[in-house]
């Protein structure tokens, strides 16, 4: 279920970070110009931070994290055989 919420936020955070260049593109003052910029910007690190923490909850991602192998290991192998 957190992983569900995570990926929902994410998309989210994602529309709205591709919804800024046209919102700045038409933006009608320079107040509302910086409060867009402000948004895509908070929605950039939203982003960025839920990626970090999907990686954490998503157990691939959690044995990659704690020195587990990760995809590394497996392309040297599959290029070595």
């Amino acid at each position: 279920m957190a992983v569900f919420v995570v990926e929902a936020a994410l998309t989210l955070s994602g529309l709205t970070v591709v919804a800024v260049p046209l919102a700045l593109w038409i933006a009608w003052s320079e107040i509302a110009y910086y409060a867009i910029l402000a948004v895509g910007a908070g929605g950039f690190m939203t982003f960025c931070l839920l990626a970090m923490l999907q990686q954490r909850l998503s157990p691939e991602g959690a044995s990659r994290i704690e020195g587990g192998q990760g995809s590394v290991p497996q392309v040297q192998r599959w290029v070595r055989s």
